[in-house]
């Protein structure tokens, strides 16, 4: 129990996100454009693109413990590139950085996570703790944004210095974390990843599953881009944007606690319908509507943001070996950085030039058509491969 108290530690400093509600606003203060600004948000998924894989390798290799030990350094040097920043290459500097400090994370966390209570027996609970833990990150995010918008309207340089700082407490607390006992790859790096590609390969739910995830989060992170200039035309201010952010966080926190709860309720392949029918209905309303409650319409994201990850994280990790854990869950961030890339690079000309309604229900369709196709294939490997 002791790993997973230190990792809920982990957790919540990683979500000290101080820039959250203000950094598309940082941007245009800056003198980007959308196209710009959607161009350093493919940058930031291409490097992480780049690194996800090696990175989640080398946790499977040498240790999710240093793995987790020097994510924070690479973090925290890029919200100092970015508090320190004045043009687009300054900024493109932060985001190679923190893109280096998300691809350690990614999948090691929830690989020592699983592993721990492998050991510990208690593998039934993970998606309760994971979604715990996500909600304790989230509360932390949801604290820090309501900060950040008073920060951010003295100086919105003030965000990032504030993240750098509450960053670096984490590698001493993931110094304090014990590595699960388990059996470790040799470091044949060429013949680990024919095995993973392998894994995946003969368990195609998984990946046709983890397609759906990426296309579930590329549409919902697109959209995001958009919350901030979306809240301004509704009439509300810096201050305000903070708050409601903050607000954003506590429901996605709620939601992430309680996506065990849901997925008894309606069933996983229920759940992944219902978050599907959230994303398409919160673009339409946004697109549609643009008044002083629109702020209201995003919780429909902010539920899929919570609870997405417990429940196919959970599916995946009772699908596939011990070995390679970390590296095929960084397979699933690796493709869900590899279509928002692309999707980012597709709609930066087209956010210039359309209104902000024409670009959520682009996000709209193409969430629908994208969502609905991916998760009709797991269903049918599902059957194919569980044809009972």
């Amino acid at each position: 129990m002791a790993n997973i108290r230190r990792l809920y530690a982990y957790e919540f400093f990683f979500g000290f996100a101080f820039f959250a509600p203000i950094i598309i606003l940082f941007f245009q203060d800056n003198g980007l454009d959308y196209s710009d600004i959607l161009l350093l948000q493919a940058m930031f998924a291409m490097a992480v693109v780049a690194l996800e894989i090696p990175s989640g390798y080398l946790a499977d290799v040498l240790g999710r413990r240093e793995s987790l030990m020097i994510s924070p350094v690479f973090l925290t040097a890029g919200m100092v590139a970015y508090g320190f920043g004045e043009g687009f290459w300054d900024f493109a500097i932060g985001e190679m950085l923190y893109a280096a400090g998300i691809s350690l994370i990614s999948g090691c966390d929830s690989a020592i996570i699983y592993e721990s209570l492998l050991e510990e027996r208690r593998v039934g609970d993970y998606k309760k703790i994971l979604g715990n833990i996500i909600a304790a990150r989230l509360l932390a995010t949801a604290g820090t944004a309501a900060v950040g918008g008073y920060l951010g309207g003295l100086c919105y340089s003030y965000t990032f210095h504030a993240s750098a700082t509450a960053y670096l407490p984490m590698v001493l607390i993931a110094y304090t974390l014990r590595e699960p006992v388990r059996k470790r790859p040799k470091v044949q790096p060429l013949g680990d990843m024919k095995r993973v590609a392998g894994i995946i390969w003969v368990r195609r739910d998984v990946l046709y599953l983890m397609l759906f995830a990426a296309f579930l989060f590329t549409s919902m992170q697109s959209g995001f881009y958009f919350y901030q200039p979306y809240l301004v035309m509704s009439g509300l201010g810096l201050g305000a944007i903070g708050l409601v952010f903050a607000t954003y966080n506590l429901f996605a926190a709620w939601a992430s606690r309680g996506a065990h709860d849901l997925e008894k309720r309606f069933g996983f392949d229920g759940t992944m319908v219902l978050l599907t029918c959230f994303l398409v209905a919160g673009f339409v309303l946004m697109g549609t509507f643009t008044v002083v409650f629109s702020f209201a319409f995003v919780y429909l994201h902010q539920l899929i943001r919570g609870a997405y990850n417990v429940v196919t994280q959970d599916y995946i990790h009772g699908r596939i070996e011990s070995d390679y854990r970390a590296t095929i869950i960084s397979v699933q961030g690796f493709l869900s950085r590899t279509v928002h890339a692309g999707v980012l690079l597709c709609i930066g000309s087209f956010a210039d030039s359309a209104p902000i309604g024409g670009v959520f229900y682009a996000l709209a369709v193409f969430g629908a058509v994208s969502c609905g196709l991916t998760f009709a294939l797991f269903r049918f490997k599902k059957r194919m491969t569980n044809p009972l």
